[in-house]
């Protein structure tokens, strides 16, 4: 079973993240690399400031937490969406 994949998912889902996993990491890094550049922002910010998809942010945020590449740090309002979100900030 791929790691990035639930037990409990259906085999499609393994055979996708397993077909991801190359992308994942360039993934990481683009995010990583605009986090330096807007940090302390929510993922919603960074997306918008950064042009990168709003999806592929929230989901890599994670993923660069994971691999002590960013830190969640406290909740504010967005910018972009007038909520109260958590905000990010890069690992240096």
């Amino acid at each position: 079973m791929n790691k990035h994949a639930r037990n409990t998912d259906p085999l499609t889902s393994h055979l996708a993240a397993q077909e991801n996993e190359g992308n994942r990491a360039s993934q990481i890094k683009q995010v990583v690399t605009a986090l330096k550049e807007y940090d302390n922002c929510t993922s919603k910010e960074l997306s918008t400031w950064s042009g990168l998809d709003r999806y592929l942010v929230a989901r890599r945020l994670s993923d660069a937490e994971a691999d002590n590449q960013a830190v969640r740090k406290d909740s504010r309002k967005c910018t972009v969406s007038n909520r109260l979100c958590v905000t990010w900030c890069a690992v240096h």
